[in-house]
């Protein structure tokens, strides 16, 4: 089926705002979620195109490739009131780590100068330029051309970050079941909102980057301030409780013995914070499992590809209340 931007843009406007017992909503979600698949062969190109850039640079990267959650777009659409679902840039995204912050703009670098049948739209600098959240990352948007889909003017967004950058950004969403708020998408108490504010710009300047906003410009400072909110509101034992919910050797051992390694993987964790990770070898069966798990009450499902089993559990920590590299660097900050 061929989708008009027209067509796009009516199904995410009921999909956002109808009631999801209706009619309406129904047919909405089977458009969205036929256009979503749409993306699937253009990130099948980008895996190989990325892949190969980065080996280049550090045969250690990690990548991994996702489509976007329903309620992830949902909520999009309701909170950026001109947004059109045909205008969003990231229903399809890779993402690329590294160890180094030179070794980000050495890929950013190498994807700049390409030569490509795929069209830059935008480029944004979030670690030069970081989000008042403390979001840090570099991201890039590309319009894929290649044939393989249906889809209008499929887009592509790559985020290239370093390791510290993305064990920060992973910890904001696994802190979310404990703050009972989307944290990513700045909403919550102001303790864990500026608490992460200033954990990101402890972790600039240890890579000499520029400071989240709103913050001290000296560690000294950062840490005295994060020591206060850790005092009134017991930051770490919060933090604590979160990852003993699943042990960190436990996850390690399940990933290792039980997966193979599948081009796709649907990560679930439910609200009573037990996940599940299941490969597939076939799109299609994925696709299906996917849908399925996103229509449970109190589910939260992801389908991704990544390089290796292992790095599944790097590249997506979150799905698995694993925020022990963090806590680490929290306690270690603290004490």
């Amino acid at each position: 089926m061929v989708f008009s931007n027209k067509q796009i843009n009516k199904a995410g406007k009921a999909l956002a705002f109808e009631d999801i017992k209706s009619e309406e909503y129904e047919k909405a979600l089977e458009t969205v979620n036929a256009w979503r698949s749409e993306h699937r062969f253009a990130l099948e190109q980008f895996r190989e195109l990325l892949m190969e850039q980065a080996r280049a640079i550090d045969i250690n990267f990690v990548f991994a490739s996702r489509l976007k959650k329903i309620d992830s777009i949902k909520d999009k659409l309701r909170r950026e009131e001109n947004m059109q679902l045909s205008k969003m840039q990231d229903i399809g995204g890779c993402r690329l780590i590294f160890s180094r912050i030179e070794d980000v703009y050495e890929m950013v670098n190498a994807l700049l100068s390409m030569e490509s049948k795929h069209i830059l739209k935008r480029k944004t600098d979030y670690i030069e330029s970081p989000r008042a959240s403390g979001y840090r990352g570099y991201h890039l948007i590309f319009e894929y051309r290649g044939g393989g889909t249906t889809a209008e003017n499929v887009k592509i967004e790559i985020q290239v970050r370093t390791h510290l950058q993305h064990i920060w950004a992973t910890s904001v969403e696994s802190a979310s079941i404990i703050a009972k708020a989307p944290l990513k998408a700045s909403r919550g108490s102001q303790y864990w909102l500026d608490f992460f504010r200033l954990v990101s710009s402890y972790f600039a300047i240890q890579e000499r980057k520029p400071l989240a906003p709103d913050t001290p410009l000296t560690k000294k400072e950062i840490t005295e301030v994060i020591r206060d909110i850790n005092r009134e509101h017991g930051i770490l034992k919060q933090l604590e409780a979160l990852n003993s919910l699943i042990r960190y050797t436990e996850f390690r051992e399940k990933v290792t013995n039980s997966l193979t390694m599948e081009p796709y993987y649907l990560l679930c964790i439910n609200d009573k914070e037990k996940s599940r990770a299941t490969g597939f070898a076939d799109f299609e069966k994925a696709y299906e499992a996917y849908t399925d798990a996103e229509k449970e009450i109190g589910e939260n499902a992801v389908l991704v590809s990544t390089n290796s089993t292992e790095t599944l559990r790097q590249a997506y920590p979150n799905y698995f209340i694993d925020i022990n590299q963090f806590l680490s660097i929290i306690q270690n900050l603290l004490f």
